[in-house]
């Protein structure tokens, strides 16, 4: 990845649950999902907010670039607010 960043001039995104790691110390601009030590089932929990936070990340792209209906865009972002009460 080092080189990739480097050599091309790529900025880089990183889904990272801890901070400090090696992956949050290689990236551009790293999106802390902070959602503690994973016990029991291994990373099921860092899965599951990593594939929150990117569909976060693609409404908000989507809207900055108006590839998709706002009223899309919204509806999906109010259901991401429900999840929590499926999860918790």
């Amino acid at each position: 990845m080092d080189d990739l960043k480097h050599k091309d001039k790529v900025n880089t995104i990183g889904i990272i649950n801890v901070e400090g790691s090696t992956l949050a110390r290689k990236v551009n601009f790293p999106i802390y999902i902070k959602v503690g030590r994973e016990t029991c089932v291994a990373a099921t929990k860092s899965f599951f907010h990593q594939v929150l936070n990117l569909i976060r990340f693609t409404t908000e792209v989507a809207e900055q670039k108006q590839s998709a209906p706002i009223e899309l865009i919204n509806e999906i972002r109010q259901e991401l607010e429900t999840v929590p009460s499926y999860v918790s």
